[in-house]
């Protein structure tokens, strides 16, 4: 079975609308060029979803997750970079 690489991160947010987030990406995307590559987000984090989607990521489909620091289950959007 074959896996699917996948881009996991976490900005703070005193760290948000920096670009931190999309320099990191980008830069660490210039090094792993595996392909395809999937990310997920929250719904509602658009910070994130922006990220992905300057990063060159498209929306391919939804799933619903527990979110542990939301104490709920949550939609979530999948992203995948081909």
């Amino acid at each position: 079975m074959n896996e699917i690489a996948q881009a996991t991160y976490w900005i703070g947010t005193e760290f948000t609308g920096r670009s931190i987030g999309t320099q990191a990406l980008n830069e660490f995307l210039d090094i792993d060029s595996t392909r395809p590559m999937q990310a997920r987000t929250a719904f509602d984090n658009l910070a994130s979803i922006r990220v992905l989607e300057k990063n060159g990521f498209s929306q391919i489909g939804e799933d619903i997750f527990f979110a542990n620091a939301r104490g709920l289950e949550v939609r979530e959007l999948i992203w995948q970079l081909a």
